[in-house]
Order: structure tokens, then C-alpha cells, then sequence
């Protein structure tokens, strides 16, 4: 009898087991299906209000005589005008140059249509480099004539660009322009507008063949805590003392998992429990301009109370229905005990009274 109350107390118990922990992966799974479209939302939202800018800067440009003639002089002129010529536009733009900053834009280019780099906004002492090997968006654009945005990397640096074609007076093909919001300003408006904290990753092998100088990746990166094959984007609040705390506490119990659903080249969510809450790090692919590939993450790391509270009913739900089982299975095994107690001395005295009858049959022959 014991035995056979043990397996259907193990057996009920391991029902209520696999009821209660499939019920809270399924809203826990629902919870993480929302964590990233949440971070889907807010990017798309940040990425538009870029594109808001960029697109109303290439209509001031386009219909700005001035930098349209300057340009058009600049395609045929010798060093020494173009010299002169660089400087005229640099002037002419730089109060514009300075309001963009403050939105966020990072790099403000102009490009030949042979993809020659006429001026950099940005870095002004940098120019006349072939960029058709390195910026697929200036190639496509002055071939195809028309407009394209995404996710690129540079010589020195990653942005979110939208580069579109100029042309001259009479409708002359004359160059591109380069207007690039920087991961750092994306970043912020997720933080400051969403409260969403956010850095992004760079696969690694997007940086060969395309720096002046080596070096200034390890300024500008260091080496990801999420996964060894991705450099993470510093900024100026990056906590060296904040990302070990991450990597100890948060993606070593995650390792695992991060390594193989980053090879999927999907946007995951993953989570772990912590002393009093739940932390979700969130991974958002970046696909490139170019063949659409997967090229940096966006990775946001947030709290979650829904999961937490989950697991922590879970786990009660789990701990009371085990105490209730053995209370109620020790009840019926004393139960059945007792009656099991009964029926062997009512056997007993049934045994005794039959003996006794016998015995009384017996003596009354004899008398």
C-alpha cells in the first residue's frame, strides 16, 4: 500500500509540476515576444525621427543655390581650387553642421559621383580617398541615382545613414551626401524618451580593410561582453565596473543560450532570474546596407516585474500543492492504516470467538 500511495503521490505531483512550469513558460515566452517588439518599436520610432531630419536636410541642400554651386565648380577643378572650394562649403555649412550635433548627426559627407570623398563635416582634414570599396551606399547611390538608408560601417566608425544624390542646375548628376545619426544618439533618445537602456555590438570582421589607422577602433570599442565575435560601442556613459557586473551576474548564466541564438541572426530575448528582480537582455539584429546581413545588435538590458512575479507564484503554486499532497496523502495512508489496523483484529477477535465457540461445543460432549 505505501508503495503504490508514493507513485500516485509522485505522479500527481509531477501533473500539477509540468501543468503549473508549462503555464508560466508560456506567459514568461509572452513576455519576451513583447520585450521585443517593444524594442522593435522604439527603434523603428527613433530610426523615422532621424530620417525626419536627414530627408529635410536633402531638400534644403538640394535647393540650396550656393552649396550647389560650389559642389558643381568642385568636379573639375585642379587641387588648389578645390582647396579653396572646400573651405567655401565647410564655412557655409558649418552653422547648419553644428545644429545637426546637437540632434544627434554624426557624420555630414559629400562624395563625387566617382566616389571621391570631396568633404567630411566631420573631419574636414580628411579627404580625397576612393570610398567605392568602402561605402557600398556611395556606390549604389551614384549608379542608381537614388536614395538609400540603413545601417553602414565607415572608415572609423558605425551610423544609421541615409545618403542621397545631388545634382547641378541642369539636372547634372554632380555627387552624394552622407548623413549619418550616430549609435551613441540612438542610444540616448531610447534611454531619456523610452527608459530603455541600450549599447550596440559590431561584428568584428565589418572593420577589416576600412580604417586609416588601426587604433582607433580600440578607442571607439571594446570587446563585447555578450559574445567574443562583437565589439561593443563605447559612449560616454560606458561603466567599466557596470559591464562586470553584467558579465558576472547576468550573460555568464546566459552564455549558452546567447551563443546560440545569436547564430540565428533573429532578435531574442532571454532572461535571468535575479535576488529582487528578473533582468531581460534583449538582442536586436542590424541588418546592413548592403546584402542585408546581420552586422551589429542592438542590445537592451531592462527589468521585468511580470516575469518575476511569474515565477515567484510559480514556485509558491509549486511549494504549496507539494505541502497539501503530503498532508493529504499522509492522511489517507494513516487512513488506511487504521482500517487496515481494524480489519486485522476484527480477523482477530473473529479467530478468537470462533476458537472459543469451539472449545465451549467440545467441553459441552464431554459433560
Amino acid at each position: 500500500m505505501k508503495l503504490i500511495l508514493i507513485a500516485i503521490f509522485i505522479i500527481t505531483y509531477s501533473l500539477f509540476f509540468f501543468i503549473n512550469t508549462s503555464t508560466s513558460d508560456e506567459r514568461i515566452s509572452l513576455e519576451l515576444d513583447k520585450q521585443i517588439k517593444d524594442l522593435e518599436v522604439h527603434y523603428a520610432l527613433s530610426k523615422d525621427y532621424f530620417l525626419t531630419d536627414a530627408k529635410s536636410i536633402r531638400d534644403d541642400l538640394r535647393s540650396n543655390k550656393k552649396v550647389i554651386d560650389i559642389f558643381s565648380k568642385a568636379q573639375n577643378a585642379d587641387e588648389e581650387e578645390k582647396k579653396v572650394l572646400r573651405q567655401d562649403l565647410y564655412k557655409l555649412l558649418l552653422p547648419m553642421y553644428r545644429r545637426l550635433q546637437t540632434r544627434g548627426i554624426l557624420q555630414f559627407q559629400f562624395v563625387f559621383a566617382n566616389n571621391i570623398s570631396f568633404l567630411r563635416m566631420h573631419k574636414a582634414d580628411k579627404y580625397g580617398d576612393d570610398l567605392t570599396d568602402v561605402r557600398y551606399s556611395f556606390k549604389h547611390v551614384n549608379f542608381m541615382l537614388e536614395d538609400i538608408e540603413g545601417f553602414e560601417q565607415g572608415r572609423v566608425t558605425h551610423g544609421f545613414r541615409y545618403v542621397f544624390a545631388l545634382f547641378d542646375n541642369q539636372g547634372n548628376h554632380i555627387g552624394a551626401v552622407d548623413i549619418a545619426l550616430s549609435s551613441y544618439a540612438l542610444q540616448e533618445k531610447l534611454l531619456n524618451v523610452n527608459k530603455i537602456h541600450s549599447h550596440f555590438l559590431v561584428k568584428k570582421d565589418v572593420f577589416a580593410v576600412k580604417e586609416w589607422d588601426t587604433s582607433i577602433s580600440s578607442k571607439k570599442y571594446l570587446p563585447s561582453i555578450e559574445h567574443e565575435d562583437y565589439l561593443f560601442a563605447k559612449t560616454i556613459n560606458s561603466k567599466q565596473e557596470k559591464m562586470t557586473k553584467a558579465k558576472n551576474y547576468v550573460i555568464k548564466p546566459l552564455r549558452d543560450k546567447i551563443d546560440i541564438s545569436i547564430s540565428g541572426d533573429k532578435a531574442f530575448a532571454l532572461y535571468v532570474p535575479l535576488k529582487d528582480t528578473v533582468k531581460v537582455v534583449t538582442f536586436l539584429p542590424i541588418k546592413n546596407i548592403k546584402d542585408k546581413k546581420t552586422v551589429a545588435y542592438i542590445v537592451s538590458y531592462t527589468d521585468n516585474n511580470h516575469i518575476y512575479n511569474t515565477l515567484k507564484n510559480s514556485n509558491i503554486a509549486n511549494i504549496i500543492m507539494l505541502i497539501v499532497l503530503i498532508l493529504l496523502f499522509y492522511f489517507i495512508y494513516k487512513s488506511l492504516s487504521h482500517e487496515e489496523e481494524l480489519f486485522k483484529q476484527n480477523i482477530e477477535m473473529t479467530s478468537l470467538l470462533a476458537s472459543y465457540d469451539k472449545n465451549v461445543m467440545y467441553s459441552s460432549t464431554d459433560l
